[in-house]
């Protein structure tokens, strides 16, 4: 990763998501909840997201929440 200081980075030229291993199980899966939608703001031009990087830890933390506390909810 190029910011030593961050649980995980987006990179959009390359279209790929990279994810600290020395977190946790739960910190990595948090993280790249987070990601997506970093990565979602860029893909999909959403301008007013992407300045503003609170409603972007939200958006994480509320998909975050959402697929660990419902297992079910996706098809294997």
């Amino acid at each position: 990763m190029i910011d030593q200081n961050a649980c995980g980075q987006y990179f959009p030229r390359k279209k790929e998501i990279m994810i600290d291993p020395s977190l946790c199980d739960q910190q990595q899966y948090g993280t790249f909840c987070h990601e997506i939608i970093e990565a979602f703001a860029e893909v999909y031009e959403l301008e007013g997201l992407s300045k503003d990087h609170h409603d972007i830890v939200v958006l994480g933390e509320a998909l975050h929440a959402l697929l660990r506390d419902n297992p079910g909810i996706l098809p294997k």
